[in-house]
């Protein structure tokens, strides 16, 4: 069956059509931005609501391999607020069968970022090039630190983690502590921290 020559004639029937004895249209694309369309005039044409489903049906048929084109039509297949729409077991399974061969095939593909060879260059490239090592005055954490208490007490540590495992600070407040240069801290008693 010839599913672009029945897609042509059901496009090319409701172009010059004004007037809709049904009071619900919508708007379809008649190339599909997912293949280059646009939002121009000459690319859109009014479709009732079946029409508009039986459109996205023979676009999957014509398409089958597309997953743009199929995921259009899934996206069709939920609830709408005007209403359900209603499709045939074979419909489904069409529609299904080609959306989930898709994504098998591309899901195999393994992510570059996950193998044991990328890993490894990330690390090299960490220990080779690390920032922190380069620039060590950019570490906060790891340089001493002293603490002024509210009761007048002073206290030196050798970096700022050792504190933090020590009253049970989170690493990331001693962090921003540290960047923001401004602590006065009510609930753990804290009026300034300093680099040493």
């Amino acid at each position: 069956m010839d599913y672009q020559k029945i897609y042509n004639n059901l496009v090319e029937s409701r172009k010059n059509q004004s007037v809709y004895s049904d009071k619900y249209y919508e708007k379809h694309h008649i190339v599909p931005k997912c293949l280059g369309g646009t939002d121009d005039a000459q690319n859109l044409v009014k479709l009732t609501y079946r029409e508009h489903f039986i459109a996205h049906w023979l676009l999957c048929k014509i398409h089958k391999n597309h997953s743009g084109i199929q995921y259009a039509f899934l996206c069709m297949l939920r609830k709408q607020p005007t209403g359900e729409r209603i499709l045939t077991s074979r419909m489904f399974e069409v529609i299904k069968k080609n959306f989930s061969t898709y994504k098998k095939f591309y899901c195999k593909l393994e992510n570059p970022g996950k193998s044991q060879n990328s890993r490894n260059a990330a690390r090299k490239r960490m220990l080779e090039n690390n920032p922190i090592k380069m620039n060590p005055s950019k570490n906060r954490t790891a340089q001493p630190i002293r603490i002024y208490f509210e009761d007048g007490r002073i206290e030196e540590y050798s970096y700022a983690k050792e504190f933090c495992n020590l009253s049970g600070i989170p690493y990331a407040t001693m962090k921003f502590w540290l960047r923001k240069n401004d602590v006065n801290s009510k609930k753990h008693k804290i009026l300034k921290i300093e680099r040493i």
